[in-house]
């Protein structure tokens, strides 16, 4: 009996280690691999309006993912073609269904605001396309908006076409 009860002793003691020590190296396994895994889809992009450019003006764009389908980004642009200089902002929500991320198909409202000589805000809605490949990111769009200028002496309404071709790097 005492020789039974030293072995089963022996055995809990020596049996659970293995299999627990199996266990700890699994979960280190696919701790490891999960953990140098790429995220589902793209968490973020930089990316620059070419069409801006081709306009003498300078426009950049970050967006970043809140979830697979949903986004914000904000954008400034700034145009020294004019005297005085004209910068402003964008602030915009992109739903994108496909829910890769920043990738695929996306659609959504932006607000802006520019400054300077000619001040006045928008609201628009877009929709559009990014394709990411090796993080290279490159997009096209069209939407349309509206404007509100104002100053001191008048206030002018316009609608807008707006059109995007942009080109960037998107992240993981």
């Amino acid at each position: 009996m005492r020789c039974a009860a030293t072995l089963t002793a022996l055995f809990t003691l020596a049996c659970p280690i293995s299999v627990f020590a199996d266990a700890r190296d699994a979960d280190a396994t696919s701790l490891r691999a999960s953990i140098d895994a790429e995220p589902p889809y793209y968490l973020g992009a930089v990316t620059f309006n070419l069409v801006d450019i081709a306009l003498t003006r300078a426009g950049v764009s970050f967006e970043i993912a809140v979830s697979g389908a949903q986004s914000i980004s904000i954008s400034a642009a700034i145009d020294a073609s004019r005297s005085p200089i004209r910068a402003g902002l964008e602030l915009g929500y992109h739903l994108w269904p496909l829910a890769r991320g920043v990738e695929g198909l996306w659609l959504g409202p932006s607000l802006g605001l520019i400054a300077f000589d000619d001040p006045h805000t928008s609201t628009a809605i877009d929709a559009g396309w990014q394709f990411i490949e090796s993080g290279w990111a490159f997009g096209f769009g069209a939407g349309f908006g509206y404007a509100r200028t104002f100053s001191q002496s008048n206030f002018d309404d316009a609608f807008l076409c707006r059109i995007r071709l942009t080109l960037g790097y998107a992240w993981r």
